[in-house]
């Protein structure tokens, strides 16, 4: 059933060792909309990303996706809805491109020929050619990786994409190429999508909703107009 909120986070705090990482945090993420959570390192974006996927659960407050609190017991339901992107990519070396981003058709047992034409698809959509289905991931570049593991993450259609800070370690025509990617990505197939960086510009490039997080807490949230406030607080280190 579609929301207006498909991620509602009230009153979210958590602490490790004592320390607060994140302070009374309340967020409703909007549907289809690119929301980049934006910050620099040690400001809690990315456990509030891992908060939002279940891999940990909060001290206190009230995470829900899709309208339902989340059911830690039964959080591989929940996860099949989501995709996830990271730095690392994460693709299996041992497993051929095809093999790595047909993975989880293959656990949520989708025919073979349904999952085949689902590659296919996204790989022509992320400007991959065919010819890279059969090789393996160290035989391509580190954007053609991250495009593959892009492919992966949206096998199943979720209709929730999370990625966590996923071009960081790429090179600046690189990361351009695969912003302009995921716009057409979005425009085809929009999703709501959670994106954490620390890159100005990168959130000022896709984002539709910037949410400015500092030690823990939501200092400022606004459309792309907010960028300058931002930009001012990141020169001041406030």
């Amino acid at each position: 059933m579609a929301t207006a909120h498909p991620v509602e986070l009230l009153n979210i705090t958590h602490h490790y060792s004592g320390e607060p990482v994140l302070s009374d945090v309340s967020l409703a993420v909007e549907a289809d909309r690119v929301t980049v959570i934006l910050g620099k390192s040690g400001s809690g974006k990315s456990t509030l990303l891992q908060i939002i996927n279940g891999m940990i659960k909060p001290g206190t407050g009230q995470v829900k996706v899709f309208d339902e609190p989340i059911a830690y017991k039964d959080i591989h339901a929940m996860r099949l809805q989501m995709g996830y992107v990271v730095q690392q990519v994460g693709l299996f070396p041992h497993l051929t491109i095809y093999e790595n981003i047909a993975l989880l058709g293959k656990v949520a047992h989708r025919p073979p020929d349904v999952i085949r034409k689902r590659v296919e698809h996204l790989m022509d959509m992320v400007k991959l050619p065919l010819l890279h289905l059969d090789k393996y991931p160290y035989q391509l570049s580190g954007g053609e990786q991250q495009r593959a593991g892009l492919c992966r993450a949206m096998l199943l259609e979720p209709p929730l994409l999370l990625m966590d800070e996923p071009f960081a370690a790429l090179d600046y025509e690189t990361k351009h190429a695969i912003y302009d990617h995921l716009r057409s990505i979005q425009e085809h197939e929009p999703r709501t999508i959670i994106l954490v960086s620390h890159d100005l510009e990168e959130a000022q490039l896709l984002a539709d909703k910037l949410v400015w997080l500092q030690n823990g807490t939501i200092k400022m949230t606004g459309d792309t107009s907010v960028i300058q406030s931002i930009q001012e607080s990141y020169r001041n280190g406030k």
